[in-house]
């Protein structure tokens, strides 16, 4: 719960960081430190004449919070603050349910489709098949699937990303080369993640809507799921449209 409560509050952040065109690094100097650097200025250039008067310090500091020079715009700062968070956190919390909703239907479609094939297996006629041959070999093919996530904040112009989940039915030995094409031109790529805390060891070619990763190494083994990941410039992410994996040495 509380991990995924933090999760929602960093995507919020970055989310907001993004729709400002900022850094969080610019929001805290710009926006906290100096301010705050002002007001101590302001408090020290009188702070001689009010001791000299008599004053104690818990006074002089008092005096110089209440006063309306600071609470009208320290007011007017947190209340903007305070909207932009609450707008950013529902924008997040939207865009997480339309992604939810859109699995939630392809799964569906999918239960519909293996029901359908069930049912016809049912309604079909008992067979008695008879093999003198072995079994063919099952078709060697690739599957993908494209998440939609918020930019992350160590890319502070992406306003979106695209996480490609991709994994076969077979091994394929390195080296190869696998290409990836997408719908719009992409902001930027993140790098190729493999499970197991495996390192690739690749070389990349981007072109306007691909890219080509030549893979050196690990190999790509059967059911092993791997990652690609590409940023977009607006809310909606480049999307995956199809990819192919091609052998640099076919003998192998």
């Amino acid at each position: 719960m509380l991990h995924s409560i933090r999760n929602l509050y960093l995507y919020t952040w970055a989310n907001l960081v993004a729709a400002l065109g900022t850094t969080t690094l610019s929001i805290l100097v710009f926006s906290f430190a100096i301010p705050l650097a002002i007001f101590g200025a302001t408090v020290a250039a009188g702070w001689r004449e009010q001791r000299g008067a008599g004053k104690s310090v818990k006074e002089i500091i008092k005096s110089s919070i209440l006063r309306w020079q600071t609470l009208i715009p320290s007011t007017i700062y947190l209340v903007a603050w305070a909207g932009l968070l609450g707008w950013s956190l529902t924008n997040t919390v939207y865009k997480d349910h339309e992604a939810l909703l859109a699995r939630i239907r392809n799964l569906d479609a999918e239960n519909k489709g293996l029901n359908n094939e069930n049912e016809q297996l049912k309604a079909a006629p008992p067979k008695t098949v008879m093999r003198t041959l072995p079994a063919p070999k099952p078709e060697e093919k690739c599957f993908m699937e494209n998440i939609v996530r918020p930019g992350p904040q160590t890319v502070p112009a992406a306003k979106s990303s695209l996480e490609t989940f991709i994994y076969c039915n077979y091994e394929r030995k390195a080296p190869l080369a696998l290409g990836v094409e997408y719908d719009k031109p992409p902001l930027s790529y993140g790098p190729i993640e493999f499970p197991d805390g495996r390192t690739p060891l690749i070389d990349i070619n981007a072109r306007e809507k691909s890219i080509v990763f030549i893979i050196h190494s690990p190999s790509i083994l059967p059911f092993q799921p791997f990652l690609v990941t590409a940023y977009g410039r607006e809310s909606d992410p480049p999307c995956a449209t199809q990819m192919r994996i091609t052998l640099i040495n076919p003998e192998q």
